[in-house]
């Protein structure tokens, strides 16, 4: 497996697709279904801001899984002191390849360019129903803050 930098939408749409049909199965009331022609769309906005970059994994050339890395402001306020952080908006392995550690090697590839551009953490969020805790914190990850949501609808 290879994991290179990649800014082909051609290769990234697929993976950005299956990861939003992934998320629309578990809970398509929160999910937007969306037309195709959306997906580039959001991968060139992200890729125009120059603050988005994506890696993917490849087996023999074919790309098996992503991680969507963004670069986020310092938003410190006058009671919490936080650090610039690198942000994981999205990680995919193909469903089929899963437990091949693909999604191990991208999470070290987010590592290693957090530390090579300076980034002192490296932070993620998942929705409560996609459950992955376990997997995160094999990985190293703790938790650092819980967020609720409550329907007033």
């Amino acid at each position: 497996m290879k994991i290179k930098a990649c800014e082909d939408t051609s290769l990234i749409v697929p993976l950005l697709k299956e990861l939003h049909e992934h998320h629309l199965k578990l809970d398509s009331d929160l999910f937007k279904q969306v037309p195709d022609h959306v997906y580039p769309e959001i991968v060139l906005r992200a890729l125009a801001s120059g603050e988005h970059h994506f890696y993917l994994a490849f087996q023999d050339e074919v790309p098996v899984g992503f991680i969507w890395l963004e670069e986020l402001p310092v938003r410190e306020n006058d009671l919490v002191r936080l650090e610039r952080s690198l942000h994981i908006s999205g990680l995919v392995t193909k469903n089929h390849l899963r437990g091949q550690g693909i999604a191990e090697a991208l999470l070290a590839q987010g590592e290693t360019f957090a530390k090579e551009h300076d980034y002192s953490q490296l932070t993620l969020d998942f929705w409560a129903i996609n459950d992955l805790r376990e997997f995160y914190a094999k990985q190293g990850y703790q938790p650092c803050k819980y967020q609720y949501h409550k329907s007033l609808i």
